[in-house]
């Protein structure tokens, strides 16, 4: 029997996007650098690198214009101000630094005034790209080509109804005023569709990244089934369309609780999901993702839980899940959550060499 060529990690994870046979799993164990200099802390051995991520994030070069939008950094905050003939309001974010993420702190929106403030915002802004550091980008996704060590991906936005709910209103306010305004609401979806598709246009026709992401953060089960169903799948599938027709690749990040959106997310058909968490934490596993989207694309299969066990844990949880699904295309194992501070290296390391020593079936 012919022995397979063994790919570059980026030969790898293309292969994993377009279902294509693979060498071994893709894998992709989400360490910050708090997680790292907690580690050598301890004592661990920093001679043992940890695999780096697959997914390199390439500036997004987004800007407003001035006179409608004002950003600022402080400390652990960024606060984001918008502007309209119509007044103002802003979002404060919090950074954490486990996690390697910023989290809304203050939201834009907790009245109809606001509502109609960022509706405006959304219909006037018009998003451009900055060259200077449009230039650095292209040459940062040139250099991930040559070395052949990454994908390379751009954060394009969050669907409209997601938005709304994490970023704008929270998720207590965003139920309350999609209940006592609707219409209003509504305006403001169709709004930020229309930002979100301008946004992406311009990452289609002069970024050109592997992947073009929407961060969708179901961690909480933010969204009911029916909410995601009737404000959320038909705008993905239109942002989806607009990639595949640019040969481009969308791809949601999804950790959290999804199982009951698996039978909406099948209709998106080939789309990349990525974060499937496995329970206690999450609620989805990779082969009952499977078993409803025969299509999709899923990387995930474990949560932070699981890496405060060994390493056996890990892994006997990951081969009964593999030993049980028919095939292996289209799919990569992920930490799906961030690498828990108390996980040992060896762990990571350990579970890396099971991955990549799994026999696939393609």
């Amino acid at each position: 029997m012919t022995q397979k060529t063994e790919m570059s990690s980026r030969e790898r994870w293309l292969a994993f996007m377009d279902a294509k046979p693979l060498d071994y799993l893709p894998f992709w164990a989400k360490t910050s650098p708090k997680y790292i200099e907690h580690r050598v802390m301890l004592g661990d051995d920093a001679a043992q690198v940890v695999p780096g991520s697959p997914w390199t994030w390439i500036d997004d070069c987004i800007v407003h214009q001035k006179k409608l939008w004002k950003s600022e950094v402080k400390d652990d905050f960024r606060r984001e101000v918008f502007i309209t003939s119509a007044g103002t309001t802003e979002l404060l974010y919090h950074y954490d630094a486990i996690s390697g993420s910023y989290y809304p702190e203050k939201h834009a929106i907790s009245t109809l005034e606001e509502i109609k403030i960022m509706t405006e915002w959304f219909l006037t802004v018009k998003p451009e790209l900055e060259s200077a550091r449009l230039k650095s980008a292209l040459e940062s996704i040139e250099k991930i080509k040559s070395h052949q060590s990454s994908i390379t991906s751009t954060l394009s936005g969050v669907s409209p109804f997601l938005y709304f709910v994490v970023h704008l209103a929270g998720l207590e306010n965003a139920n309350y005023l999609l209940f006592e305004h609707p219409e209003e609401v509504e305006a403001l979806l169709n709004a930020t569709q229309s930002y979100v598709k301008a946004r992406l246009k311009l990452h289609l026709e002069f970024l050109r990244p592997d992947i073009y992401l929407l961060i969708e953060n179901m961690s909480t089960m933010l969204v009911s089934p029916t909410q995601y169903r009737d404000l959320v799948v038909s705008d993905i599938r239109e942002l989806k369309n607009i990639c595949e027709t640019a040969d481009g690749r969308l791809a949601l990040q999804m950790p959290g609780h999804i199982a009951a959106i698996l039978d909406d997310l099948s209709e998106l058909d080939t789309i990349i999901v990525e974060g499937l968490c496995s329970p206690p934490v999450g609620d989805t596993t990779l082969n009952m993702a499977r078993s409803h989207c025969e299509e999709m694309r899923i990387a995930g299969g474990t949560n932070a839980a699981q890496w405060l066990h060994s390493s056996d844990d890990v892994i006997s949880s990951l081969r009964d899940d593999l030993d049980s699904m028919p095939h292996h295309r289209g799919v990569a194992i992920t930490s799906s959550d961030i690498i828990p501070l108390a996980t040992p290296i060896e762990t990571i390391l350990k579970v890396a060499d099971f991955v990549k020593n799994y026999s696939v079936r393609c």
